[in-house]
């Protein structure tokens, strides 16, 4: 009769030995089961199967749990170290950014602090230069009317006036002879032109501390000087060195050029702010004339109350302020609109930093 039932340790086990049908009784060794044992059936020699029990079956569904939540737990845990990272990263990332910002900001308020001395500076210099050429108004005023009264003494006793040239009186009186004490040359009052002449020919005297004789071989600018035959000329274009060419000069004297100076340094009032102390937002502004060569335009901060001023050319736009996104311009549209136009429209920093106050206008 045939071994339909076998038994013994895990290390004699050989499927192949086994008989179909036959049971082989694993008695120690079996490295699937937890306590050695186990049992397996035949189907064909080499084919078998392990066959479980009930506690077999009790065992391995425990296992497997204690397997699973070991997962379950592993994944969680992975999931949230995971998390935490991300969070750790946009937590940092955000800071960084925050203190990119504070930095900027921070940089942002030394550059207006620093641009601010700058204009703090600027202001206070050119009032400075306002100051001082009040004062040498006044005093030339004054100079001028003690110039008159001398002059107007002189013409009274029949006398000459003496003095330098630059205090002669602005308007001479005929039958008087203005001797400048400086270069010795005489002149008279040329109601016609409005000017002094020099007596004796095209112009006596010594003309050599106003320019220097003309020279062939130098070129001259629109507006530079040069003697020829003791008379003074004022070039109206520019001339390349070569012979004289009466074209490009008219004849004129001291007096006249001082006359037409302070004619250019006098400006007309074009526009005044009616709110100079309030914010003013992009508008167009309109000139009250159009009869100026160059424009200045004063402007200020309504926090800082400090003024500023720019010049520009007719035609030309005048950039008020500039600081990195934050800018201002005056913006010409024709001789009569000016524009106030901001980078950033109607922003409140640019609305209060420069508020344009007055402009005057200028004849070149």
């Amino acid at each position: 009769m045939a071994i339909v039932l076998r038994g013994g340790a895990y290390k004699d086990f050989d499927p192949n030995k086994l008989l179909a049908k036959e049971l082989a009784v694993i008695l120690e060794g079996d490295p699937r089961a937890s306590n050695g044992r186990s049992l397996y059936v035949c189907y064909k020699p080499g084919i078998v199967k392990q066959i479980a029990t009930y506690e077999d079956m009790v065992e391995f569904l425990k296992a497997s749990m204690s397997d699973t939540s070991e997962q379950i737990a592993e994944e969680l845990a992975r999931q949230l170290t995971e998390n935490l990272l991300s969070a750790t990263n946009a937590a940092n990332n955000a800071a960084e950014a925050a203190n990119a910002e504070v930095q900027t900001i921070s940089e942002l308020k030394t550059q207006i602090q620093e641009e601010e001395s700058k204009r703090v500076l600027a202001e206070t210099k050119r009032q400075q230069d306002t100051t001082n050429a009040i004062n040498a108004a006044e005093n030339a005023a004054e100079a001028a009317n003690e110039a008159a009264e001398v002059a107007n003494t002189a013409a009274q006793e029949g006398k000459n006036y003496e003095g330098v040239l630059e205090s002669f009186p602005e308007t001479g009186k005929a039958g008087i002879s203005y001797i400048d004490i400086e270069t010795n040359t005489t002149y008279r009052w040329d109601a016609i032109t409005g000017t002094y002449i020099p007596i004796g020919g095209n112009g006596a005297g010594d003309l050599s501390v106003v320019s220097d004789e003309y020279a062939s071989d130098k070129n001259y600018l629109a507006g530079d000087y040069a003697i020829r035959d003791n008379v003074l000329y004022r070039f109206i274009s520019d001339k390349a060195a070569g012979e004289w060419d009466e074209a490009v000069v008219e004849p004129t004297n001291v007096g006249r050029e001082f006359q037409d100076l302070n004619a250019k340094m006098r400006g007309t009032i074009l526009w005044e702010n009616p709110n100079p102390t309030k914010a003013l937002a992009a508008q167009d502004i309109i000139l009250s004339a159009d009869d100026y060569d160059y424009y200045e335009v004063f402007f200020r901060n309504t926090n800082i109350k400090k003024m500023s001023s720019i010049k520009a050319i007719k035609g030309y736009d005048a950039v008020l302020f500039i600081l990195g996104s934050y800018r201002r311009d005056l913006v010409y549209k024709s001789d009569t609109v000016l524009s106030v136009e901001n980078a950033i429209v109607n922003n409140q920093i640019n609305n209060e930093s420069c508020v344009p106050i007055k402009i005057i206008g200028y004849k070149s």
